[in-house]
């Protein structure tokens, strides 16, 4: 490794290991010594074995709702598993480590979350065919994996296991009275796996896995009679209270920005209410309030086709039906919606089915921000119902690693890139060292005029210390603006990037302007209209390799070709560029000047012309017929 290698990735590390809480450190060390020494002696292993018999008292849990699952049951009869959108065949019985597949694909088959649907094949009747599935397949897994094995005991896939086998028990508790062999093996490994994991808690990464595992100690400490299960609930809950008061902003946001994750989150808690009202057993109040929290945030920030934005990490379908958590809370407002503390702003036209969404916040918690992206002043928008403008998503965590670095990389969202560097300095699958920092936020709405204005820092580390600002504006409840403000000094190569959904089409190709450059597109019966101006010049992408640009992965393992527009200017800081985004066809002319830091932009159509003048803290609006 070269000297400059070298002494780059040291740096990382050091930065890195500057943001994370000490008991990070310590439960590191505390993995390292198992993973590395401890899991590799017999007696070591025996001693988990030797923790329970399968005789233990125990009292069923009642799960009220068992959330269903993307899962071919017909399939995974035949040993045939989809996740990730990959299909592969394990043969009966099942290869349980196949060697071909990644890490999250082999998590994805260890958390048994198909065994949901299994057992809803038993809701209402009893379903033979359903209880030996699932016996068959918790039988083999029993056999073919012993503790400590990789992949199959890691602390995450364990908990979620346990949650899963533990409704299983509920649904089929009739059949296994009458199947004592099984069901005392099947305790009897519930057992082990739950003592296993008391002692490989997920401190060294804390947020969501330590909540899933928390929460595994507490299903499991209500199933289990006796000391043991007494100590786990009281742990799994304080974990889950801890959480609760933690690991959220005040307007009920998840700190680690993702939708997905933080509706995943919001299950955790929706089924804690479940089981204890369905044990007759009090809520506390604090509880029921935060819950409510959590399902308004999760309601205000879905996009018109009721599904989640992608920032951050965020897929469909992995956390569920977002409906089955928003039913009861209020629609979302129109207008403006300021989830300031989270750091997303939604704008929302009712009336027009209108939505954009724009990220002013962080990459996340700074000692746990593995999923976080460079999406400092990102947006999505969708127009009349139909998503236009997408964040370009995740494909996976642990495969090819150019992938990886692109869905987070900021040419992946809809910012600026300067001189093509990142806003954070992102490295490996889940690390950042220098990260950038939301600053300056201010917003507000009236009759005519909703925006948002923020800054961030991440470019601050470059020569002529560059900071990005960004002005979000919806104007008359008609069209918007993005209004770019390049601050700093020097010479400067930057990119601004459109990314469009792959059913949105070109119209109109996008050709130059007096102004900077103008084009069309169009999904289904919808139009939309974009001009920019302070641009030298307009790139087009799709699909492209190398490097990486034009790719949309809504969910796990899918990934589609799509157009993205990046509008270039060499500049010298500072500067001003943007575009206004007009949902129809009509004639337009743009006029921007620059006012001592202070931006103006005239917009005329054929009947009237809006005045907008661009402030640090505001934006000032005349309209004119």
């Amino acid at each position: 490794m070269r000297l400059s290698t070298l002494y780059k990735r040291l740096s990382q590390y050091a930065i890195t290991s500057y943001y994370l809480k000490p008991v990070q450190f310590v439960y590191r060390i505390k993995m390292l010594v198992y993973t590395k020494l401890l899991h590799k002696f017999k007696w070591y292993k025996d001693l988990y074995q030797n923790h329970a018999t399968g005789n233990e008292s125990y009292t069923v849990v009642e799960f009220p709702f068992i959330r269903p699952t993307y899962s071919d049951i017909s399939n995974i009869d035949k040993g045939r598993f989809c996740f990730l959108n990959r299909t592969v065949d394990l043969g009966i019985p099942i290869d349980w480590n196949p060697s071909t597949e990644t890490k999250l694909w082999k998590y994805n088959l260890h958390y048994f979350d198909y065994v949901r649907s299994i057992a809803l094949m038993r809701t209402g009747a009893p379903n033979d065919k359903a209880y030996a599935l699932f016996r068959r397949l918790a039988s083999e897994w029993i056999a073919s994996c012993p503790v400590a094995m990789p992949f199959a005991w890691d602390a995450y896939p364990i908990s979620l296991r346990l949650n899963n086998w533990l409704r299983a028990y509920s649904v089929f508790n009739n059949e296994l009275k009458n199947d004592e062999a099984f069901s005392q093996k099947l305790r009897q490994s519930m057992y082990i796996q739950t003592v296993y994991l008391e002692k490989h808690l997920e401190y060294h990464l804390l947020n969501n896995h330590l909540l899933e595992n928390g929460r595994s100690l507490w299903l499991m400490g209500r199933f289990f009679n006796g000391t043991d299960a007494k100590r786990w609930h009281a742990k799994g809950l304080a974990i889950l209270m801890d959480s609760m008061s933690g690991d959220f902003y005040a307007d009920g946001g998840h700190d680690e920005r993702s939708p997905m994750y933080h509706q995943i989150i919001l299950e955790v808690y929706q089924e804690m209410v479940d089981v204890m009202e369905c044990a007759n057993e009090p809520v506390p109040a604090n509880l029921t309030l935060r819950l409510s929290e959590f399902k308004n945030w999760l309601s205000n920030v879905l996009h018109p086709d009721g599904n989640l934005p992608l920032f951050h990490d965020c897929a469909f379908d992995i956390a569920g039906d977002p409906a089955d958590f928003t039913d009861s809370v209020p629609a979302p407002a129109n207008g403006l919606t300021a989830l300031e503390d989270s750091g997303y702003f939604v704008i929302r036209d009712l009336k027009s089915n209108h939505f954009v969404i724009m990220d002013c916040g962080s990459m996340g918690p700074d000692h746990r921000n593995g999923h976080g992206h460079c999406s400092a002043l990102s947006f999505e928008m969708s127009i009349s119902g139909h998503r236009f403008i997408v964040d370009s998503g995740v494909s996976d965590y642990s495969g090819d690693i150019r992938w990886r670095d692109y869905f987070r990389s900021t040419r992946a969202h809809n910012t600026i890139v300067v001189d093509a560097q990142e806003q954070s300095e992102i490295w490996e699958r889940y690390r950042v060292a220098r990260r950038y920092q939301p600053k300056d936020v201010f917003y507000s709405q009236s009759d005519n005029l909703s925006y948002v204005i923020s800054s961030h820092t991440g470019y601050s580390r470059l020569p002529g210390r560059v900071m990005h600002r960004r002005w979000l504006c919806y104007v008359n409840q008609s069209f918007w603006i993005i209004c770019d403000f390049i601050e700093g000094s020097g010479q400067h190569r930057i990119e601004s990037l459109l990314h469009f959904h792959p059913d949105v089409q070109i119209s109109k190709a996008p050709t130059s302007t007096e102004f900077g450059h103008s084009g069309n597109l169009v999904r289904a019966d919808t139009a939309l209209q974009i001009l920019s101006w302070g641009t030298d010049n307009i790139n087009q992408y799709h699909g492209q390799q190398s490097p990486l640009q034009g790719h949309y992965a809504p969910r796990f393992g899918e990934c589609f070709d799509n157009t993205v527009w990046g509008f270039e200017q060499e500049i010298t800081a500072p500067a001003w560029l943007g575009y206004v985004l007009i949902p129809d066809e009509t004639k337009v002319n743009l006029q921007f000047t620059d006012q001592d830091y202070a931006g103006k932009l005239l917009i005329e159509f054929t009947d009237d012309s809006y005045q907008l003048t661009f402030n640090h803290d505001s934006v000032e609006l005349v309209h004119s017929y």
